[in-house]
């Protein structure tokens, strides 16, 4: 794959608790503005991406978890055949941004 440029993301995330499933769910959606803070555009070079994301999480009895989530990633990339982004976005991405997450 050619090489592209590094990717930020900027998102708003709400959280739900739901004691009678013993879960979370867990949503976001990218963010421009915010009127609690300043949004920083992108560090020169960088490309900002947009991240639309649902995560369910449930403790199961006999120490298990169930994890449902649903993501839909723009990576901003021209000219790349969405089948090489689908395998990206099921492959290491959703590890990566899972990693770099910053409050």
């Amino acid at each position: 794959l050619l090489p592209i440029s590094p990717r930020d993301s900027v998102s708003f995330g709400k959280g739900f608790h739901l004691p009678h499933r013993n879960a979370v769910l867990i949503m976001s959606k990218p963010m421009t503005e915010s009127k609690y803070c300043d949004i920083p555009p992108p560090q020169k070079g960088y490309v900002r991406i947009e991240n639309r994301m649902a995560i369910f999480i449930q403790l199961l009895p006999n120490d298990r978890v169930l994890l449902r989530m649903i993501q839909f990633t723009d990576m901003k990339l021209n000219r790349v055949p969405p089948s090489v982004l689908n395998y990206l976005s099921k492959g290491g991405m959703p590890y990566e941004i899972a990693n770099t997450i910053q409050k």
